[in-house]
């Protein structure tokens, strides 16, 4: 399914409907589209689901916009990486958004403990590949 941020979708499972907010690619290859509806801003009245079971309605928003969405990532989930702060981890999630961007879900190492944390990263150039 070729979805593009902006248009307006219906999850064909539970007939939910809204505006493709991101687009999000997992590690293990799954798909997911974060539908919200149309007319809201609170996240919470979201919804996520594969975008195997979405289905493009019409074009929602995407004249509004005055783009279309659709950067190229400089990092794929499974990657890891090392944040200017030092910390190194492995992406999890790439999530595209409607504003043009990217945030990066990353799993961080923790050589001291058994903790495992995650980090979310907005801006690219705030990372750069992992040396292991």
């Amino acid at each position: 399914m070729n979805i593009q941020l902006g248009q307006k979708v219906r999850d064909k499972t539970s007939n939910f409907i809204g505006i493709a907010y991101t687009l999000d690619k997992h590690c293990f290859g799954c798909e997911t589209v974060f539908i919200m509806p149309e007319g809201f801003d609170d996240i919470e009245k979201g919804h996520e689901i594969s975008t195997a079971v979405v289905e493009v309605i019409d074009d929602g928003i995407l004249d509004k916009l005055g783009y279309v969405p659709a950067i190229k990532p400089m990092y794929e989930p499974g990657e890891r990486v090392t944040t200017v702060m030092g910390c190194t981890g492995t992406i999890t999630v790439r999530s595209l958004t409607l504003h043009n961007t990217f945030r990066y879900f990353i799993s961080l190492d923790n050589e001291k403990t058994n903790d495992k944390r995650e980090m979310i990263i907005s801006f690219e150039n705030l990372l750069k590949a992992a040396k292991d």
